[in-house]
């Protein structure tokens, strides 16, 4: 029996040796002792994949892109848009120019009816009196009488301006003198 207490005494000793420094490290409570003798031993716990240091880099390419392919559909769109009011603009540049093609030819028609009209006033005149005529272009503005004297032959003109008061005279020849515009 001797040989059994100095076994029970060892497996103390040896027992209390391992036990102290499980008590100094704070292991001493029953997760302890389970993690000691394995007890209810789960599975180690499935460490979550390391995280791939690329993975939030593809992910901002990632949001470039659709960003880049948003503004690249805003910019077709944007062109797209001004072809049309490119396309609109040529179109009414050519309508405008019809119409101011059409008010040219309207004017040189209006120009050459009343170059019409003054020749056959002027020939009128021609064939008055030079008393009566220089009477009747008393009613007439100094521009219209100097218009109608300019078609007038020269020795007409002068015998109805002879005719014709002093001053009123003076006044449509300044006028036939100044330029026409």
């Amino acid at each position: 029996m001797g040989k059994f207490l100095v076994f029970l005494l060892a497996l103390i000793v040896f027992a209390a040796a391992l036990l102290v420094p499980v008590a100094l490290t704070g292991n001493l409570n029953q997760q302890g002792f389970d993690k000691i003798f394995k007890k209810g031993e789960a599975a180690p716990p499935v460490a979550a994949p390391a995280p791939d240091p690329a993975t939030p880099l593809l992910r901002a390419i990632k949001q470039q892109r659709d960003e880049l392919g948003k503004r690249e559909a805003k910019v077709r769109e944007d062109e797209q848009r001004l072809q049309t009011m490119q396309s609109d603009l040529e179109q009414l540049r050519d309508e405008l120019q019809g119409i101011l093609e059409q008010i040219q030819a309207k004017l040189t028609e209006e120009d050459t009816d009343q170059q019409q009209r003054l020749a056959e006033v002027a020939q009128s005149l021609s064939k008055m009196k030079p008393r009566n005529a220089a009477d009747t272009l008393k009613t007439f503005s100094a521009t219209e009488a100097a218009g109608v004297l300019r078609l007038v032959k020269d020795r007409d003109r002068t015998k109805i301006l002879d005719s014709m008061d002093q001053d009123q005279a003076a006044l449509i020849l300044k006028t036939i003198q100044e330029p026409r515009i």
